[in-house]
């Protein structure tokens, strides 16, 4: 699995500038159907004629951006994950990314509206952009891990089968997700108090009796 921050000094900077352009105006708050491409070519710092000399329209560059930033944010959970000093510090780490990302989440259902073949293009334009593709062995390698350390650090019992062990953290990712997105309909609980709910739920279904640091 190679380090996606080392592949976009092989993307043309401004055709980088343009994907980065789509990510910002996001982070603003802006939807694809606001989105124009001379919003685009402005927040990218180069001129609307430019932006067709790499793309032949709107929904082509969103789903190159859309794409890129998504390599690059698994990419980045790797180095959090790799970096953790304990399971319990990587279990924190991992749910406090996907908290980080929701945002960026509600955005790509959002692409997966209007582009019907969307995870398709993402698993093909992925390798076209960077070189390598984007597949399901990625994450399951990053999950193996997780469980990997957990067992080295002896807090957690090696699962049965692999089947199980896959259940667990997406059921348990899938609790945490359920809640950052009816964080409203939960007003009462914090963040914190919704993590330590997962947390909980994840030891147990691992067999600890408690989280060790």
């Amino acid at each position: 699995m190679g380090n996606i921050f080392e592949h976009p000094e092989t993307i043309p900077p401004k055709m980088l500038a343009i994907l980065e352009g789509v990510i910002s105006l996001r982070d603003q708050g802006m939807g694809i159907t606001q989105m124009k491409v001379s919003d685009i070519a402005k927040e990218a710092g180069i001129g609307k004629g430019t932006v067709y000399e790499y793309f032949t329209s709107k929904e082509e560059i969103v789903v190159k951006a859309m794409i890129y930033d998504h390599c690059r944010e698994i990419a980045r959970l790797k180095e959090l994950v790799l970096s953790a000093s304990s399971f319990a510090e990587t279990i924190d780490m991992v749910m406090d990314w996907m908290r980080d990302n929701m945002q960026k989440a509600f955005f790509l259902k959002e692409f997966i509206k209007i582009e019907k073949n969307a995870s398709n293009a993402i698993r093909v334009s992925c390798e076209e952009i960077f070189g390598e593709k984007l597949n399901d062995d990625l994450m399951q390698e990053i999950s193996r891990f997780i469980i990997g350390k957990g067992i080295n650090d002896g807090v957690i019992k090696p699962p049965e089968t692999e089947l199980k062990q896959d259940m667990i953290i997406s059921g348990v990712a899938s609790a945490l997700l359920y809640y950052l997105s009816q964080a409203e309909r939960f007003a009462g609980y914090s963040y914190e108090d919704a993590k330590g709910y997962a947390k909980e739920m994840l030891f147990v279904l691992l067999g600890m009796d408690r989280l060790q640091t």
